[in-house]
């Protein structure tokens, strides 16, 4: 669906507007529906009736949001990063800008939220929700309406556009399908490597803290693992800045994927230490379990400089025209990867289903590096014959 929307964003003019309008009214729909049903101490059919309604705008919204997201900060930034060619690596600085910023929000708007469920209800809550994506809503039009004034070439679609490797992208086809234009892209080995990431015990999602609070770790240390995740987060994206200016996209990928595999390293360490779920010895101990948190955390730096590789491949070698569509489909293949990993641990549930997929997570991160590696290796390949054709010419 993901995929479908962001092919819609790419023939929308608008898209912006229309992301934005679907997305806060559908917070403001689901939110309205969720206070009925308290409001009124509804029970029975009329419950589960108004219940479902209001998950169903909930997660329309959700799909708005991600091409909210998809239209501003891999679509747009484009754009914003070509008016400013003479700066050095203008797009992987905003990149790394816009990714710090959403993490950030990621780390603050939870704790909000649970503040607020907190100390005033879930009733008062769908009053407070529905109230502020009503002001949002405003704001961005008001806000939306600045940019585009102050940088009208975002109002434009243009049907063939690359914003700095016109080479390497191929024309696109209108007449295909949001995933053959995904698979027909050349970083196709690289994107798909980035996405398999998201199926790896490695990131610090409800699984890992759910495995973390049965093993005995108290909420207040999950939650400080959480936050230092967080910072080794930022960490990569701002070295990410730095790499890409001096040892350029393609290696700074592979630092990323490299340091990635290289944290890890605890995680499988931990499965072996005393308190192990490989260890044959019996204890209270919580070692294994500080070192795999320990490799969470440390991973995310690695991750970050990998996925912010990846993406300004992807918005450097895909026309404007097929953008929103290919990013559309990349953040359907996280979401599904991402939920093949719940199914797994929900239809197999233990500890040794948990240490199995620890294992499969450092197989599945050799196989993203080798992916990348051969993604390299075929651009050099290319860039080497499309050298010596100059040089005959």
């Amino acid at each position: 669906m993901v995929g479908s929307v962001s092919r819609l964003l790419d023939l929308l003019a608008s898209g912006a507007h229309f992301s934005i309008l679907t997305n806060n009214l559908s917070m403001i729909l689901s939110a309205s529906t969720l206070l009925l049903s308290r409001t009124f101490l509804l029970s029975g059919a009329p419950f589960y009736v108004l219940v479902t309604v209001s998950l169903t705008f909930a997660s329309l919204g959700k799909v708005a949001s991600d091409g909210e997201l998809i239209v501003m900060s891999r679509d747009w930034v484009v754009v914003l990063a070509s008016s400013e060619a003479k700066k050095e690596s203008p797009l992987a600085v905003r990149n790394a800008a816009m990714t710090t910023i959403y993490q950030s929000c990621s780390v603050v708007a939870p704790v909000l939220g649970g503040f607020v469920v907190s100390y005033l209800g879930i009733t008062s809550t769908c009053v407070v929700f529905a109230v502020w994506s009503s002001m949002s809503l405003v704001a961005k039009a008001v806000l939306l309406k600045v940019v585009y004034v102050n940088v009208p070439s975002l109002a434009e679609r243009d049907v063939y556009k690359v914003s700095v490797i016109e080479d390497q992208a191929e024309k696109p086809n209108f007449d295909r399908s949001p995933m053959q234009e995904y698979l027909s892209q050349p970083v196709l080995p690289a994107a798909f490597g980035i996405a398999a990431l998201y199926i790896t015990a490695f990131q610090f999602d409800g699984l890992v803290i759910g495995y973390a609070e049965s093993q005995g770790i108290t909420a207040d240390i999950v939650g400080t693992f959480g936050s230092v995740w967080a910072v080794f987060g930022l960490l990569g994206s701002f070295a990410y800045t730095a790499l890409e200016r001096y040892i350029g996209l393609n290696h700074t990928g592979l630092v990323g994927v490299t340091s990635y595999c290289i944290a890890a390293s605890p995680c499988i360490v931990s499965l072996f230490l005393p308190g192990g779920l490989f260890s044959s010895s019996s204890t209270d101990s919580h070692l294994a379990m500080y070192s795999y948190l320990a490799g969470v955390c440390l991973a995310r730096f690695g991750f970050w400089i990998t996925h912010l590789a990846i993406l300004q491949l992807i918005q450097e070698t895909v026309p404007e025209s097929n953008r929103n569509a290919v990013f559309g489909v990349q953040n359907a293949a996280c979401y599904s990867f991402v939920l093949v990993k719940n199914l797994i641990i929900t239809v197999v549930p233990g500890n040794s289903t948990f240490a199995l997929l620890i294992v499969a997570s450092v197989v599945v991160l050799v196989v993203v590096e080798l992916c990348f590696i051969y993604y390299v290796r075929k651009d050099r390949v290319k860039a080497v014959d499309s050298s010596a054709d100059s040089s005959g010419m």
